[in-house]
């Protein structure tokens, strides 16, 4: 047997009162469903985005069970995190990551226009999201400019998966969905599939370049004819400084026959987009790969569950890193890409004992290191163990409050608790020397964690 770990594991669900954690700031935004509020957790100090859902106003109770779920099986740096799910008598509580620079439609408004080159750096991240969506067979079906939050001045995240939808292969749709200046003509004729996203994303890139769309007129029924004849110009002075290769992108990605319109790694691989990201050195040293490497399977799991809490202003360089390495653009490393780059910055270094690091990474030993996994091979400095965070990673793994983490409750992550497998999570508690009844206390857990005690 082996187990499946994904970040979405460390997704937590519970029903008690919010504010009993979370101390509401101020309200961020509302929605047809909700209001999102800025939050604090009161005992890590975390910011949180939080989206409070009163149940009364759920009338489409499948849009938001998908977009939970489609938010919990992705693992993408320009993807929204969720970390959290609460839920009282009335009330429905999404703990999502709090993107503090806004959203790029008031960045767009704000800067009338966007300069191409860092319209260049900003499309990227955002085919970068669609591209891993795409590959997961999901479509998004609402890409604009609200939908992307900056999470810093120069990172953008996809947000808003209430209409996204996992597709079957070949799977086509014909629901009509979106927001009208954004919809591909197939959306409206009421047949279309993933390609879909492309031209929305055209659309934004259209917008960026020159603060206006494509196809623009004073009501939807207007616009809607535009769309489908598809004719879209450059002639406005906002475009005499832009690149032809900018054009070039736009022009294959506005077509209205989706036969001839790019793919998402064609978009990725095309001119325009080469050459935006400079190589960036492992934020990592030899002594910290040797701790790592030597680490059992449970020190290893429960750093990958602090890899999926933490907040991205403490490891952005690992991000950065991450994307970097990314050269196909799926959202996860080969093995011998990440093992290759770590040879060239640790030269002096065994090869061998590299791979010994890069193998120690993949939790999942499906031959590749996805975004969660990665940034637990980089938690080894003490900076991410401070005493709160430690106590709330403890808590998700000891859920009903015993004091104590036992191999059921390792098993309850990963599967229906079950006595048939249970013997597979008590041999990982037993190679990493945890073999007594009593379970691992918060102290215990603590050395674990920073490695110089019970099970390190």
């Amino acid at each position: 047997m082996a187990l499946s770990i994904a970040r979405g594991n460390f997704v937590t669900y519970s029903a008690e009162n919010l504010e009993d954690k979370y101390l509401k700031q101020a309200k961020l935004g509302e929605g047809a469903v909700g209001t999102v509020f800025l939050s604090k957790h009161k005992e890590t100090n975390d910011i949180r985005a939080i989206k409070h859902i009163p149940k009364s106003s759920i009338k489409h109770p499948e849009r938001l069970k998908n977009e939970v779920s489609t938010l919990i099986s992705c693992d993408h740096p320009h993807i929204i995190k969720i970390f959290e799910i609460i839920e009282d008598h009335e009330n429905l509580y999404l703990i999502m990551e709090h993107c503090k620079g806004g959203e790029l439609f008031d960045y767009i408004l704000n800067n009338k226009t966007i300069q191409e080159a860092e319209a260049a750096m900003f499309f990227r991240q955002i085919m970068l999201a669609i591209n891993y969506l795409h590959n997961k067979n999901i479509v998004h079906r609402d890409l604009k400019p609200e939908n992307l939050m900056f999470s810093d001045m120069k990172t953008l995240k996809l947000i808003d998966f209430g209409i996204a939808k996992a597709l079957k292969t070949n799977e086509t749709m014909s629901t009509r969905a979106g927001t009208p200046f954004y919809m591909s003509p197939e959306i409206l004729k009421g047949h279309y599939n993933i390609s879909t996203d492309i031209w929305s994303a055209g659309v934004v890139l259209y917008i960026m370049l020159c603060g206006y769309p494509p196809f623009y007129a004073e009501s939807d029924t207007e616009i809607f004819k535009k769309i489908l004849i598809g004719n879209f110009s450059f002639r406005g002075h906002q475009w005499h400084q832009v690149s032809n290769r900018a054009k070039d992108l736009i022009r294959n990605m506005l077509i209205v026959n989706t036969d001839l319109r790019f793919t998402s790694s064609q978009i990725l691989e095309h001119s325009w987009l080469q050459n935006l990201t400079p190589s960036i050195p492992f934020p990592l040293s030899t002594p910290e790969v040797v701790i790592f490497t030597k680490s059992n399977f449970l020190r290893r799991v429960f750093l990958f569950c602090i890899a999926s809490h933490i907040n991205e202003e403490s490891y952005s360089q690992v991000r950065d890193a991450f994307l970097c390495l990314d050269q196909d653009f799926t959202g996860s490393l080969s093995i011998t890409t990440l093992q290759e780059r770590l040879e060239l910055q640790f030269y002096n270094e065994n090869p061998d004992y590299l791979k010994e690091f890069v193998f120690a990474m993949d939790l999942n030993n499906n031959g590749k290191i996805e975004y969660t996994e990665f940034i637990a091979g980089f938690l080894q400095n003490s900076m991410f163990f401070k005493q709160e965070k430690i106590i709330q990673i403890f808590n998700i793994f000891d859920k009903h409050g015993k004091g104590k983490i036992l191999p059921e409750d390792l098993q309850r992550l990963f599967e229906n608790p079950n006595k048939k497998n249970l013997d597979f999570y008590e041999e990982i508690f037993k190679e990493a020397n945890c073999v007594n009844n009593a379970g691992i206390s918060l102290e215990e857990f603590f050395s674990i964690i920073i490695a110089n005690g019970v099970g390190s």
